[in-house]
């Protein structure tokens, strides 16, 4: 993807467990997270209202992992399972999880 993608993808990526770390909320956290994201974004005042409703719809969808969305949306979803797997590549969970296996197979990583 080209630059802008990718920085509107970190911006989502800094953004997504906003409510998770800030109010100690998991449940509904990404609902949650793009609740907020959008109000930090339009104070901003830095984006335009696609790239808020884009960065937006990824954080609010980025924990419904089996669903398949936006292109924009799976880049979310598959940094955040990445980061939870680096965070702690021994922890099995991620071992069993098809979406780390494929993700981690198409970056040539061996699990």
């Amino acid at each position: 993807y080209d630059r802008v993608t990718a920085e509107l993808a970190e911006v989502a990526g800094m953004l997504h467990d906003y409510t998770k770390y800030m109010y100690d909320k998991e449940e509904s956290h990404a609902e949650e997270s793009a609740l907020c994201a959008k109000n930090i974004l339009v104070k901003m005042e830095m984006f335009s209202e696609d790239e808020i409703e884009l960065i937006c719809r990824a954080i609010g969808c980025h924990s419904n992992k089996k669903q398949e969305d936006t292109y924009f949306d799976e880049i979310l979803k598959d940094a955040d399972e990445m980061q939870h797997y680096f965070r702690n590549p021994m922890e099995e969970y991620y071992f069993q999880k098809e979406r780390t296996q494929k993700l981690m197979s198409e970056l040539g990583v061996r699990l």
